[in-house]
């Protein structure tokens, strides 16, 4: 869980379990917890942002806060008993539920990275005119592709740290991901000491943030790695109107039932990986006529194909 939002959950439940069972104690500072929780609650809404997962905390809080000025006006606390027991262990009950909500679907942090450089990313929608695309059902279409490019840069001050996910791409059930930060920085200026940065290509099973701790591992490392969307094969691409293309199967596997089963799955398997060769050999293309031209690119002139 992100800090703020444990912060005024643990406060919160503090200061029912002062009324609970806080006969004993004093009014002061108990009787200002409910204001703290408050507090926080919003410097968490205002820096840290909503999200859904928390909806039970939210709700948490603001039985808190309408049950606040009825127990201030009437001196209200629950005298030490087995009614009082009961109220401690439900007060701890649903504020357990609450923190656990925000533990299931959590806001984690990258690790460091431990090279020596900053590192930048940037998003660039690609179109091959020289190829259609086999799956989209329309003999005109040429294949368009997502690429991700992650790239050795300057000490990127006062620039926004890139997301795992841009929000578009995800369900409800995944939208605790756009919170995370990634150890990238957007559109960070590339560095200047190193003249031309080697090229790692990496196309996985699912999306081109999959790997998104190692590819920044790498970068900050010197090199240059570029993430491919294969759409249809991917697991949901996004471009930049709109759109969104989902894979065409959950997966494509070898399946040794029968032999006509495994002819066609290999078959299948083999029309899957050429989409993808194609598709980064036209990368690799397009990254050299970067290096031969001087196109409006902050890469173009500094891609080692070698």
């Amino acid at each position: 869980m992100r800090p703020l939002e444990l912060l005024f959950l643990l406060v919160g439940i503090a200061y029912l379990l002062w009324l609970c069972c806080g006969t004993g104690l004093p009014e002061s500072p108990f009787h200002w917890l409910a204001f703290v929780a408050a507090m926080l609650g919003v410097a968490h809404l205002w820096f840290e942002g909503y999200r859904w997962h928390m909806l039970p905390g939210y709700a948490f809080l603001l039985l808190i806060l309408l049950f606040y000025p009825w127990c201030s006006a009437h001196d209200f606390r629950i005298r030490l008993s087995y009614s009082a027991l009961a109220w401690a262990v439900g007060v701890v009950l649903v504020g357990s539920t609450c923190v656990l909500a925000g533990i299931l679907y959590p806001v984690f942090a990258f690790v460091p990275l431990t090279g020596p450089h900053a590192v930048g990313t940037f998003a660039l929608h690609l179109i091959d005119s020289s190829h259609g695309d086999p799956y989209a059902g329309d003999a005109s279409a040429r294949r368009e592709l997502m690429v991700q490019f992650w790239y050795p840069a300057e000490r990127a001050r006062g620039r926004k740290r890139a997301r795992y996910r841009d929000g578009r791409r995800d369900s409800r059930r995944t939208s605790n991901l756009p919170l995370v930060k990634t150890r990238s920085f957007l559109n960070a200026p590339v560095l200047r000491e190193q003249k031309e940065f080697p090229v790692l290509i990496f196309t996985g099973p699912n999306h081109r943030f999959q790997n998104t701790f190692q590819t920044e591992e790498l970068a900050s490392h010197g090199f240059l790695v570029v993430g491919l969307d294969h759409p249809y094969g991917s697991d949901r691409v996004t471009f930049p109107d709109g759109r969104v293309i989902r894979r065409r199967k959950e997966n494509v596997f070898l399946d040794f039932r029968t032999d006509e089963t495994l002819a066609d799955s290999v078959r299948e398997v083999e029309g899957e990986l050429a989409v993808r060769a194609a598709d980064v050999e036209f990368v690799i293309a397009e990254l050299g006529r970067w290096q031969s031209s001087r196109a409006a690119n902050p890469l173009a002139g500094r891609v080692d194909l070698s």
